[in-house]
């Protein structure tokens, strides 16, 4: 086998066999990791302390997970669902043997959703499928009833796919017990609230079709004998995803989403045989729209949350009497805190937990709220911009998402490779930044944001070395809208850039914004001249910017056009897909003068994207048609290299020897002034995935870059390919010649040596070959192999 990959300074050792070649990889030198996602059902309490729940969305596959936290806040998740089983949607429930059980949304081999059993070591076993049949799309989670058995309502399914009521036994077997159909529709239909266990030992439940059409609140019994307990009448509220909740007086206690008298909602009783009272009426300054159910504390009062409303629109925590004596405890209002997602939880330290879109908290009595735990990852997430390098060889970049408010962050990486977040995006300042940064000579750090700011349209920020943000622009209608792209920093202090959507033509605009002063809009595109500019301008060598739509032109597929400083907007090429479609970043200027760049699609024969070059006065020539082996659908603009290389990145494909292409997520590539085309690297999801954004040269002009996902736990990584000149692959054919290539820069010098003893000094290994890589930036050398000993070292350095 032959051991790592190489770079200057390091070594390759063969021990004697037949050894297969293998692809240069990428280095992640850095994993962002997921949250766990925003919960869908209350959080439980286990013997142990520890609180657990669940996700609709996130864990690693986005398909949902199960979480646990500590009393002091640390979040843990203990499983990953995928399409097996996805979409866990609510709360879970203990069993009589330790373990939780749950069901999923969707999932399974029929797509109906799971039922599942999940220990608090994470084991996850599924144990039955819904398949249409015994219901479908269960929302309402289950309830252990005094039988042992499980018991559940599912929102579609049974033969109307009206819904229906079923059990489920330890061992997975599922019965269906009542069918909602429209010849009972009065009885109601698609409950999506789950079952509450009475003092009767019977199990009640709520409707949201079917009575008067606003649903209905039922009975029914282990052996499946129902009774419809009562009818909403929408002015009293609509049934929903609440579950009802048993207090010690033995009536049921309820909340609707919208009705009463404000159609803000409502809160209600039923008594067990079926009067239906509303207790209470939101007016949404003390609370709207409240989604789950009411938790009994041992004062005899309920307490619950809504998900808007409250003093700042947020949402409220509220406590009501079974009387209807009603008082709205907390008012959220923070952007991390806001919008409660689940009911509470009273756990045994006499504490309310529960949990909104980014964190859970903790409510005392007598209304006092504060995050325990932030569900977002406060390093980011999903990083979809290239990398700049600050004055001190320090990488900044953005990512997309993640962050206290889930809206992005700007990170940094120093020279020793230390991660820090400098700055977490919020609503106010910008949100979900999507383009390059440019660090400016004072190390002050400048970029846009896509969304957010004053008109939720995006802005342009400035961080300087100190860490202080400022907002030094907002975009909005005639402005433009959504700005995507790496900004333009003249020596002035004027910034360029485009915004990719809006402005006087409706498809986006180019705007300049002088140092201390006013943004003013340079040019408009129309869709006749372009659309959609996803990226940022290009200083070309005659004092124009260049730039390209990813739509627009005379076929739609986008162009490539030229604007002066002083505003004169030119369409200078149109893409038709068989010249490629859809550029996918701004252009670059090669040694000859001209410009390149790289489609995300078309071509006259492989529909995978382009290299092209293109003219200032507008012949556009493509160079390069990809295909999935070579990596495919290029992302970001190309950059280039001293040599007159060209260096860029595919967003999927790629493949190598014994590296299939279904095992590939993007590639790294050079393409020579030759037409010389060079797979440097082939990202496999552990390193990285989808890398979006240009490439960048870093310290010891090695490219940097990020890819969107992949890594640990998906959420992206950062990455390095060593350009320093490495061998690629070894191996010995069964003529017993050892056959050896390296890569390094096209032209440069470099001497192959070889050793049998790793530590001798490096001028006592025997000199093998020298010479100056070709066109394409590669070498090959064989030589026979050597009876004895059985290691042998190699080593590719420049002189």
């Amino acid at each position: 086998m032959w051991l790592g990959r190489i770079q200057s300074g390091l070594t390759l050792a063969l021990f004697l066999g037949t050894t297969p070649a293998m692809a240069l990889g990428p280095e992640a030198l850095y994993s962002f990791h997921k949250g766990p996602g925003t919960p869908s059902g209350t959080l439980i309490q286990g013997s142990d302390g520890n609180f657990y729940g669940t996700t609709l969305l996130g864990g690693e596959d986005g398909e949902g997970s199960v979480f646990q936290m500590t009393p002091i806040g640390t979040i843990t998740t203990l499983v990953s669902f995928s399409e097996t089983n996805s979409f866990p949607a609510s709360r879970l429930v203990w069993g009589g043997d330790g373990n939780m059980y749950g069901v999923t949304s969707d999932g399974g081999s029929s797509g109906w959703g799971t039922v599942f059993r999940v220990g608090t070591n994470g084991a996850l076993n599924t144990l039955q499928e819904f398949n249409g049949t015994n219901g479908g799309d269960p929302e309402g989670g289950l309830v252990l009833a005094n039988d042992g058995n499980f018991y559940g309502t599912t929102f579609a399914g049974g033969s109307e796919s009206r819904g229906n009521i079923f059990q489920v036994t330890t061992n997975g077997t599922i019965t269906s017990l009542y069918e909602f159909t429209r010849a009972t529709a009065t009885n109601g239909g698609a409950p999506l609230a789950g079952l509450v266990l009475g003092a009767d030992a019977n199990l009640y439940g709520t409707t949201t079709q079917g009575g008067s059409g606003s649903g209905t609140i039922f009975k029914i019994t282990t052996t499946g004998v129902f009774t419809l307990l009562a009818v909403f009448g929408g002015t009293n509220g609509h049934g929903g995803s609440a579950r009802l909740t048993l207090a010690g007086d033995g009536n049921l206690y309820g909340t609707t989403q919208d009705g009463g008298f404000a159609n803000a909602g409502t809160i209600f009783r039923v008594t067990p045989d079926g009067t239906l009272t509303t207790l209470f009426s939101f007016g949404n300054t003390n609370g709207a729209s409240p989604k789950t159910e009411l938790t009994l504390a041992p004062d005899g009062a309920l307490y619950g949350t809504t998900s808007r409303g409250g003093d700042s629109g947020f949402g409220t925590l509220f406590g009501v009497t079974v009387k209807g004596d009603f008082l709205t405890l907390f008012s959220f209002s923070a952007v991390d805190n806001a919008f409660p997602q689940t009911g509470l939880l009273l756990a045994k330290d006499n504490s309310f937990y529960g949990a909104t879109s980014l964190a859970i908290y903790r409510m005392v009595f007598g209304g006092v709220a504060e995050v325990i735990a932030p569900l977002s990852p406060t390093n980011g997430l999903h990083p979809r911009v290239g990398l700049a390098t600050g004055p001190d060889g320090s990488l900044y970049g953005t990512t997309a998402e993640g962050g206290r408010y889930d809206a992005g962050t700007m990170f940094k990486i120093d020279p020793n490779g230390a991660f820090s977040t400098v700055h977490t995006f919020d609503v106010t300042n910008g949100m979900n930044p999507r383009g390059a940064l440019v660090v400016g000579p004072d190390g002050s750090v400048y970029g846009t944001a896509f969304s957010g700011g004053p008109n939720s349209a995006g802005t342009v920020f400035r961080v300087s070395p100190d860490g202080t943000f400022t907002t030094l622009a907002s975009f909005g209608d005639a402005r433009g809208a959504n700005p995507e792209c790496q900004l333009f920093l003249d020596q002035d202090g004027t910034l360029y850039g485009t915004a990719s959507e809006q402005g006087t033509g409706g498809f986006g605009t180019i705007f300049k914004l002088p140092h201390g002063g006013d943004p003013s809009i340079l040019g408009s595109f129309d869709d006749s001249n372009g659309a959609t500019p996803e990226d940022g301008l290009f200083l070309a060598s005659d004092g124009n910017f260049y730039g390209t739509t990813a739509f627009g032109g005379a076929s739609g597929a986008g162009t490539v056009f030229r604007i002066t400083p002083r505003g004169d907007l030119t369409s200078l090429a149109s893409f038709n897909s068989a010249n490629g479609a859809f550029p996918a970043g701004t252009l670059t200027q090669g040694t000859d003068g001209n410009l390149y760049g790289t489609t995300s699609s078309g071509g006259a024969i492989y529909p995978y994207g382009t290299i092209f070059k293109i003219t200032m006065d507008g012949v556009l020539t493509s160079l390069r048609e990809f295909q999935p082996p070579d990596g495919y659908s290029p992302s970001g603009k190309l950059i280039s290299a001293p040599d007159g290389s060209l260096y860029g990145a595919t967003r999927f494909g790629g493949t190598a020897t014994n590296t299939p292409v279904s095992g590939a997520f993007g590639t790294v590539f050079r393409f020579t002034p030759a037409g010389t085309y060079s797979q440097l690297a082939v990202f496999k999801n552990a390193d990285g995935a989808q890398p979006l954004a240009p490439l960048a040269f870093g310290p010891g002009g090695n490219l940097y870059g990020a890819t969107t996902f992949g890594g640990v736990e998906g959420a992206g990584t950062i990455f390095r390919v060593v350009l320093a000149p490495g061998l690629t692959a070894i191996a010995q054919g069964q003529d017993g010649m050892i056959r050896l290539s390296g890569s390094g820069p096209s032209g440069a010098s470099y001497q192959l040596r070889s050793s049998e003893d790793l530590f001798l000094p490096i001028g006592s290994w025997h000199l093998l070959t020298n010479g100056v890589f070709d066109v394409s930036g590669t070498f090959t050398y064989s030589e026979p192999a050597v009876a004895a000993p059985s290691a042998r070292f190699y080593r590719l350095a420049t002189p």
